[in-house]
Order: C-alpha cells, then sequence, then structure tokens
C-alpha cells in the first residue's frame, strides 16, 4: 500500500518563542475521506471538530489541498462552494 494511502498527521507544540516568530507550524498530515463519511475524524482534537449549524472558528491560518473528490466548503460570510 502507498504511503500516500494511509492516513497521517502530526500536532506539534508550540512554544512561547515559536509565537514571537509570528509564523510557526501547528500541525500536518494527510488523509482519505471516503465518500459518506464523518470530518474531521474523532482523532483530531476537540478545537477541530465541528457541526454544520453551529460552525467552528479555527485560532490558526490552514491551508488546504484538496486533489480529488467533491464536497461543501464555507468559510466565514463566503457563499457556500461546492466543487464537483
Amino acid at each position: 500500500m502507498p504511503i500516500l494511502d494511509k492516513e497521517y498527521f502530526r500536532y506539534l507544540p508550540v512554544s512561547e518563542r515559536d509565537k514571537d516568530w509570528g509564523l510557526f507550524v501547528t500541525g500536518l498530515g494527510h488523509s482519505h475521506v471516503p465518500p459518506h463519511t464523518v470530518y474531521p475524524r474523532s482523532v483530531h482534537p476537540d478545537c477541530y471538530h465541528f457541526g454544520w449549524e453551529a460552525g467552528r472558528v479555527l485560532q490558526e491560518f490552514q491551508v488546504l489541498y484538496v486533489v480529488a473528490g467533491q464536497g461543501q466548503f464555507d468559510r466565514g460570510t463566503v457563499r457556500t462552494r461546492r466543487r464537483p
């Protein structure tokens, strides 16, 4: 099984010295999310879980790279985007 077929993630500790730089990485990973499955999975920290009704506000910037599939994405006041 190729490594990209497996889920991988790490959350990194952030020190005050890291914060003084003004830019730091809090986590990284790769996952394959099959259709009709719960996202994010329960193995992630509570601050990353959400419900569509209440949403969530993350305390950091996110970089997401989606290479295939479809789904729904909402961001603040930006209307829903659907990737075919």
